[in-house]
């Protein structure tokens, strides 16, 4: 087998994409380009609800993050970024109220109370246009089987802002912890894989994480289904 790797516009920014091929190549690079195309097509005509767009606000950025895990839940390391971000679903709380809230409502929230939100923007590091890119977006065979940090909503303390955590060693003064679910994929929930940035340029290595078995102290990615951050 063979590294593809490739340019491909997703939401009108040109990205590095890296995913596994056979050798003979041409014709399956092809293919996965139309099933990528064609799962995106489809997340966006059955997305029930539209992403939020939260305005101008100090938020967690886990998009490129690897995540220590214990006792089922994944600890990412993430970025302190600044400015506007979206999520999505826009969950609302608290049920049953005329008021209701949304993740901007509990990003603006922390604040002043010790905590933030994991949202997301485009990270400048996977991006063709930028001289200083290193990373590129993979994407794991359909069927794959490993566990992945799905960090859209986490939750993150800024008391580990700076500081050491188990797993991931020290944090930078612009880095922080975030508590996230982790989503299992299997045959019948992933039969288009799913992705999470890596290294570039594209290593065969970094594909341990679409098989790897997941338990207490593993390093996983966070990731997310195919083409979903470009929604």
């Amino acid at each position: 087998m063979k590294i593809m790797q490739a340019y491909k516009k997703l939401g009108g920014f040109p990205l590095v994409l890296c995913s596994l091929a056979l050798l003979a190549g041409a014709a399956n690079g092809a293919q996965l380009s139309d099933v990528l195309l064609g799962e995106l097509a489809r997340l966006r005509s059955t997305a029930g609800q539209p992403y939020v767009i939260c305005k101008n606000q100090t938020y967690a950025l886990c998009a490129t993050a690897t995540s220590f895990v214990y006792q089922e839940v994944a600890y990412a390391k993430c970025q302190v970024k600044r400015g506007d971000s979206i999520s999505a679903p826009p969950l609302y709380y608290p049920p049953g109220t005329k008021v209701q809230k949304n993740i901007c409502d509990y990003n603006a929230e922390g604040a002043g109370n010790g905590y933030m939100v994991s949202t997301y923007s485009l990270p400048s590091s996977i991006l063709k246009d930028n001289p200083a890119a290193n990373q590129a977006l993979y994407t794991c065979p359909g069927g794959s089987t490993a566990g992945y940090a799905q960090c859209d909503g986490g939750t993150c303390f800024t008391s580990t802002i700076g500081k050491s955590f188990p797993g991931v060693g020290q944090l930078k003064n612009d880095e922080i912890m975030c508590s996230c679910p982790i989503t299992q994929a299997s045959a019948s929930s992933a039969p288009f894989g799913f992705q999470f940035v890596g290294p570039y340029p594209c290593q065969q290595e970094a594909f341990k994480f679409c098989s790897q078995n997941v338990q207490n102290g593993s390093i996983i990615p966070v990731g997310a289904p195919p083409a979903r951050g470009a929604i």
